[in-house]
């Protein structure tokens, strides 16, 4: 296999985990102090959900209802 077809087997692999596995999302300001810090990058699983219930303490992402194609980042307190 030369060169060109690892590198295009690597960028699938990398398209396919983004799509369906994981999430990259830049925190936004200081809502989550002392934790995660404004600009602080984070990587999630999507797909551990779908395995465990969400405890407290844990913090999760989701899509805004508000801004297109934006993130939310909330800890869960309840």
């Amino acid at each position: 296999m030369s060169w060109v077809g690892t590198l295009l087997s690597a960028l699938i692999i990398a398209l396919l985990l983004k799509a369906f596995i994981l999430n990259s999302t830049i925190v936004e300001g200081i809502s989550m102090m002392p934790n995660l810090h404004n600009g602080d990058k984070l990587i999630s699983n999507k797909v551990v959900l779908f395995f465990i219930e969400t405890a407290r303490g844990d913090i999760v992402v989701f899509a805004s209802p508000v801004a297109e194609g934006g993130d939310y980042m909330k800890r869960v307190i309840g």
